[in-house]
């Protein structure tokens, strides 16, 4: 049998693409290594399908209103481990998950704690080691 690579850890996987308009412009588009996912220069954030994420981690409740910020916070964050972008657009991604919650509909309350728990603990990590079987 043929060696296969992975990697483990993520809860949800995109079923159908979606794209969102970001409220910067960059000087020239990104893309992901993975091509699933990646920012144009007018600032459409796109992620196709087959995407995996966390969500939102505990003590956050992962809900229909946290869900898909949490799909493009994760995918910017990966932009950022994979250098792609600097790590200036951390603040930039924190602060559209916050507007992304209030869109979704979640309370304002709830949208300020879990903004607050990205802009504390959130943090662009090293990639996730790829694993090999058998």
């Amino acid at each position: 049998m043929q060696q296969i690579c992975y990697t483990e850890g993520y809860r949800f996987q995109l079923r159908s693409a979606t794209s969102y308009q970001l409220r910067i412009t960059l000087p020239y588009g990104v893309i992901s290594s993975t091509g699933l996912f990646g920012i144009t220069e007018t600032g459409r954030f796109w992620i196709n399908a087959n995407y995996a994420w966390n969500g939102a981690n505990k003590p956050a409740i992962n809900t229909k209103t946290i869900i898909p910020p949490s799909l493009f916070h994760d995918a910017g964050y990966q932009l950022l481990e994979e250098k792609l972008l600097s790590r200036e657009y951390k603040a930039f991604f924190d602060n559209m998950f916050r507007e992304m919650c209030l869109e979704c509909g979640m309370a304002e309350i709830r949208a300020q704690y879990a903004y607050i728990a990205v802009k504390k603990f959130g943090r662009a990590e090293t990639p996730r080691p790829l694993l090999y079987a058998p």
